[in-house]
């Protein structure tokens, strides 16, 4: 029979070293956050990161892409018309706008129950515009919204399965995406099914309501990958964004390796350049001193002597010796 003390470790042990991982995680998590997600992160149960882009300069460090225009960049009355509310004032929380023609896709990625959250303001919906938002984007499979009237579940690019809104919003999008209005969407992935919901924000509280656009009950091979936008000929700015899903701990452990590593050259290089600067100043100063230095006196000329003097003509000839 074994010692009780080697069946207490035997049963502790496994989960002592667990809480140890867990707390080294989240120790490396909270000091590259910033870095690897942008915006205000948090780091729940069961590795669920809970991410909130309500500020300028955030969004571009979670999302790389073209499209991209900061709110602070925007000079002038009319550029600014797209971060106002459409009753005037700036609209709160502003995380990005979008100019012409872009796509953007996010750095990290995340699995199980996905979920993206933002507000939408339009300028308006020219012929030929496009706007698409994928979740779970990878290599395989995908699952993308347009204009958020259908939504697919794509496989190798192309669709596999695809449903449809309610014919109410299946028209033009300009006619129901008013630009007078702001339009808040959740997209979401939960239980092995898809959902895309709408709320409109009316000036009377009493009018607002929730409006379920989409349902898809088959996700495929798209369970775990990036977040991704795609448009055309728009100008649109989103704002009270809020991404949450797990993450995965072997990409996270190698980019807090990547940031650490990049953060010692730093910190290394920057000390070596110090050291070269205090060279140069030490050199410069050694430089100055010797050119404030005055030169030593010249020599005495020797005294002449009167060779015609015997005396004199035999000391000379006695220094010489």
């Amino acid at each position: 029979m074994r010692p009780l003390s080697g069946l207490l470790l035997s049963f502790f042990l496994p989960a002592l070293l667990c809480a140890g991982e867990d707390a080294e995680f989240a120790k490396r998590f909270e000091a590259s956050k910033a870095a690897l997600f942008g915006g205000s992160v948090k780091l729940e149960a069961g590795d669920k990161v809970v991410i909130t882009f309500t500020e300028a300069g955030q969004f571009e460090k979670a999302f790389e892409g073209v499209g991209m225009v900061n709110p602070t960049s925007l000079k002038g009355e009319g550029n600014r018309l797209i971060i106002m509310k459409p009753e005037g004032g700036e609209l709160p929380g502003v995380a990005i706008v979008g100019r012409g023609n872009g796509s953007w896709q996010s750095r990290f990625e995340l699995s199980g129950d996905v979920e993206i959250k933002f507000s939408l303001r339009l300028s308006g919906v020219p012929g030929g515009a496009a706007f698409t938002v994928s979740l779970n984007q990878s290599k395989k499979a995908a699952i993308q919204t347009s204009f958020f009237q259908t939504a697919a579940l794509l496989a190798g690019g192309k669709p596999k399965k695809k449903v449809q809104a309610h014919k109410e919003y299946l028209g033009p999008p300009e006619k129901w995406l008013d630009r007078k209005f702001i339009h808040t969407f959740t997209l979401s992935t939960k239980d092995g099914k898809y959902a895309v919901k709408m709320r409109r924000e009316l000036p009377d509280p009493k009018d607002i309501k929730d409006v379920d656009l989409l349902s898809l009950d088959d996700l495929g091979d798209a369970t775990a990958g990036k977040i991704a936008f795609g448009f055309q000929k728009l100008t649109f700015a989103l704002s009270s964004m809020t991404i949450s899903g797990k993450i995965d701990r072997e990409w996270c452990a190698a980019q807090f390796d990547d940031l650490e590593a990049k953060a010692v050259a730093a910190a290394l290089k920057k000390e070596k350049t110090g050291a070269e600067k205090g060279k140069g100043k030490d050199a410069k100063k050694e430089k100055e001193e010797k050119k404030d230095t005055p030169p030593p006196p010249p020599l005495a000329p020797r005294p002449k002597k009167d060779l015609s003097d015997p005396e004199e003509k035999k000391k000379d000839s006695e220094e010489d010796l």
